[in-house]
């Protein structure tokens, strides 16, 4: 007679630390422990947990306009600070909805503060200097050939494709230096091109320089907009003079290492290179360079094959430079080549989808220490999808979740992440905001990785709990299995807004007790045997919850409505067959 089998003891495990975020590259039985296979909608906390996000509401009160997009948002940081955002061709201040500038196009502007003044860079239509009130705003210089440009504060620089135009004042009364030959009369002789000076005695800075209609270039601008040409001014008697200094002369390099290609986005790094400069990164669709002489614009190339989607798809956080483009989420110190961190995302950039004919949509903003992205999906003109990227010291260890709040552009004003909104016509969102999407409820979602209690051996699950807060619909799903699974609803916390001899009356529909913030839910007993268990969390909220304030402050920060923290297993293993 054989002797009986020796008795299994019920083993409790406690699996937490959910930081791992989306992973769609390995096979589902291959993901760590803090992974998920499918999530949406949901953030992850520092510590692990997992919960719905919040939601956005209105930045402005009424849509700028009635049918054009928000295509970008500036947070200027004059005094007062002041909120610049374009809708379609137009710029608004603040959250007036007269326009103080329309150009030509809806293309996206690139904008930046100095001196007191708004600087405003617009693809088709050049480079403009604002205070930000109505008629004031002034063309600064740039324009197609043929064009007549407007001269300001005695300097011009342009470049194009082939033929690269510069000029500048150098002193009073000098006259016109450009990068070739200078005729009597104030005209300047350069390749394929003439260009006639409005004032023929010298230099007029109220007058106008017309390109001719010669001039192999497309376009003439001040900045790399449309060309390979950095140009700067940092005030003051000189910017980046090619070669010996001078005021205001000859300011350009250009980054044509590897292409010619246009310079799409530009970037302070807060690293240093080896001999203790600091750098300014400049990106291209599929390049990556690091400005590191303020004097000469001299530059190093950091990765001839990563670099950024579009004018708005770079932001910056803890001492890198980010960026998102056809290879995905990577990252750069300034001082080496970008590093992917989104690996565990692969399968999603491919053409099927993502939208690669859609790349200057594709935009980033900083959250925090966080990173947010918003991309169009294959077939949409419009950016529908949503990431928020955890950074990590490895690229190996970084997370990243998904969602449905897309932005068309973002900007940090008021420690508030703005977002312009993709499809409401004329309006920008306040985010990580209320329990709703401007009064949509929030569908949030996410499945565990699967759990093997005992390796490949069989177990039987006697019950198990959730640690965390809120209610939501809890699935069960067993050796890996696509169906949805059994489902549970849960309810973890209990407890009311009131407390005893506080002010609650009798039967008023209130719920007696203490207000908690966390806790169990109840166990759930008997759910069967398997080798994998994996659970499924999904709650469709209006309402958000209120954490405890911070060293008994009554400011009590809000988080979203529901969260998990901890999974609490009890199971039994069984005989091996």
């Amino acid at each position: 007679m054989s002797a009986a089998a020796p008795f299994r003891e019920l083993q409790t495990s406690a699996y937490r630390g959910f930081v791992g975020g989306l992973n769609l590259r390995d096979a589902i039985d291959e993901l760590a422990p803090s992974e998920s296979p499918d999530l949406y909608n949901v953030v992850l906390d520092e510590r692990g947990g997992f919960g719905s996000r919040l939601g956005y509401v209105k930045q402005n009160p009424s849509p700028y306009h009635a049918s054009n997009k928000v295509v970008a948002i500036f947070a200027w940081p004059a005094t007062p600070g002041h909120l610049v955002t374009q809708v379609g061709p137009s710029l608004y201040l603040d959250n007036s909805t007269t326009a103080f500038k329309t150009f030509t196009t809806s293309a996206r502007c690139g904008f930046a503060e100095f001196a007191g003044k708004l600087y405003i860079i617009h693809p088709a239509d050049g480079l403009f200097a604002s205070d930000g009130t109505s008629g004031g705003t002034t063309a600064v210089a740039s324009g197609p050939k043929g064009s007549t440009l407007a001269v300001w504060q005695n300097r011009l620089w342009a470049s194009g494709n082939s033929a690269r135009v510069y000029f500048s004042s150098i002193g009073t009364g000098a006259g016109w230096t450009p990068a070739s030959t200078t005729t009597a009369g104030g005209s300047l002789a350069l390749p394929a091109a003439t260009v006639t000076v409005a004032s023929t005695a010298g230099f007029d800075p109220t007058g106008a320089i017309t390109i001719g209609t010669g001039a192999t270039a497309d376009t003439v601008q001040y900045t790399g907009v449309t060309a390979t040409t950095f140009t700067g001014c940092t005030g003051g008697s000189h910017t980046w003079p090619n070669g010996t200094p001078v005021t205001q002369g000859n300011n350009y390099n250009d980054l044509i290492e590897k292409d010619e290609e246009p310079v799409l986005c530009l970037r302070g790094s807060s690293g240093q290179d080896i001999i203790g400069q600091p750098g300014l990164i400049a990106f291209k669709l599929r390049s990556t360079y690091r400005i590191n002489d303020s004097d000469t614009g001299a530059y190093t190339t950091l990765d001839p094959m990563i670099g950024a989607a579009s004018n708005a798809a770079a932001a910056v956080v803890s001492g890198r430079v980010y960026s998102i483009s056809e290879v995905g989420i990577a990252y750069t110190d300034g001082r080496g080549p970008m590093k992917i961190e989104s690996d565990k995302l692969r399968p999603m950039w491919d053409n099927q989808q993502l939208a690669f004919d859609q790349l200057p949509l594709w935009c980033a903003g900083r959250k925090g220490q966080h990173l947010v992205f918003s991309v169009p999906t294959t077939g949409k003109t419009a950016n529908d999808l949503a990431m928020e990227h955890y950074p990590a010291a490895n690229p190996r260890d970084a997370a990243t979740v998904i969602g449905s709040n897309a932005a068309s552009c973002y900007a940090a004003h008021d420690d508030d992440l703005l977002a312009g909104s993709p499809t409401v016509a004329g309006q920008v969102y306040k985010q990580d905001t209320g329990g709703t999407d401007d009064g949509t409820p929030i569908h949030a979602y996410y499945q565990t990785a699967w759990i093997t209690p005992h390796a490949e051996r069989m177990s039987r699950i006697r019950s198990m709990l959730y640690e965390g807060h809120g209610a939501f619909t809890a699935f069960t799903r067993i050796d890996y299995l696509r169906a949805q699974g059994d489902p549970r609803i849960v309810t973890i916390g209990g407890g009311g807004a009131f407390v005893w001899n506080s002010g609650w009356k009798w039967n008023d529909g209130s719920t007696w007790g203490p207000d908690s913030f966390a806790g169990y839910s109840d166990p759930e007993p008997s759910l069967g045997t398997c080798k994998a268990i994996s659970f499924r969390c999904d709650a469709t909220t209006t309402d958000v919850k209120t954490t405890p304030g911070l060293s008994g402050s009554p400011i009590r920060p809000i988080v979203g409505s529901w969260a998990v923290y901890a999974i609490h297993l009890k199971s039994v293993p069984l005989r091996q067959l």
